[in-house]
């Protein structure tokens, strides 16, 4: 589904397991503000329910904004490969 998501193709192990770790935290993040909206929601939580521990969540995002980037961005390039565009997010 969502680029930032993805396995890196080539990649050693290490890359693989941080795009998981990544993925679980923004699938996390995805449902919670989901479920209870983004400011009821708060960064033990997505960690917790990601399955990691909350001073590892900062190894991948510096807050939960950065966290809203992310899917905005995901969600962002979903709709423009519909469409069939090119999309470049920095």
């Amino acid at each position: 589904m969502a680029t930032t998501t993805e396995l890196p193709e080539g990649g050693g192990r290490n890359e693989r397991r941080k795009a998981r770790t990544r993925g679980k935290l923004l699938a996390a993040a995805r449902q919670l503000f989901a479920a209870q909206g983004m400011e009821a929601t708060t960064i033990a939580q997505i960690a917790e329910r990601g399955d990691i521990a909350i001073g590892s969540f900062y190894n991948y995002f510096r807050t939960k904004d950065d966290v809203l980037a992310a899917l905005l961005q995901d969600a962002l390039r979903d709709q423009l490969g519909v469409l069939g565009a090119e999309v470049v997010v920095e």
